[in-house]
């Protein structure tokens, strides 16, 4: 499974109940998180089983406590500051047996020591969803900017992961990292 295709989004946010109240902040976090639920890291780049868990509780807290906006700058910071926020909370895991696929030699981690979301990536995604502030306003949910710039944004976030390698003793196990893995 990956991140649900852009027509799912652009449907499920135009379904999504729309208010001037904070439970639009709310609804806003459980479609993200919905939609970014089978979330993988690309097999071309790292074939391994993700558990990501996005903080949707920060997410949603931080936009029901958002005052009224009154300029799309405003609301796009806004959004991008939760956003960001909850990234930087969420975590990732790869599970033991993650394989770096060919071209190389096909390494397999025997250990994943630890996994993370790559700062840089977070701030691209960031700097993407900021692009809200120039969306054309629309009274039509099917044209809205969100969603399509929302999944955007994910697609630009990487990983990076460390542990040890498969290479027997007495010369291994060795030192492996797989930087800036795409999720898909």
């Amino acid at each position: 499974m990956t991140v649900n295709p852009l027509n799912d989004w652009k449907s499920k946010f135009k379904d999504m109940p729309k208010s001037n109240s904070a439970a639009w902040g709310k609804n806003l976090a459980d479609l993200y998180s919905e939609l970014i639920q089978n979330i993988e890291t690309d097999p071309t780049a790292l074939q391994s089983v993700l558990t990501f868990t996005f903080q949707k509780p920060i997410f949603a807290s931080l936009m029901m406590s958002m005052p009224p906006v009154t300029s799309s700058q405003a609301g796009a910071l806004g959004v991008a500051t939760a956003w960001e926020t909850a990234i930087l909370a969420s975590t990732v895991a790869v599970a033991n047996g993650a394989i770096i696929p060919p071209p190389s030699p096909a390494t397999t981690f025997s250990v994943v020591a630890s996994s993370v979301i790559d700062p840089q990536s977070i701030i691209g995604a960031k700097k993407k969803i900021l692009e809200l502030a120039s969306a054309k306003p629309t009274s039509k949910s099917e044209d809205a900017k969100m969603p399509v710039i929302l999944r955007e944004a994910t697609l630009l976030l990487t990983i990076t992961v460390t542990g040890t390698d498969s290479t027997p003793p007495p010369s291994g196990p060795l030192p492996l990292t797989a930087p800036n893995i795409p999720l898909v």
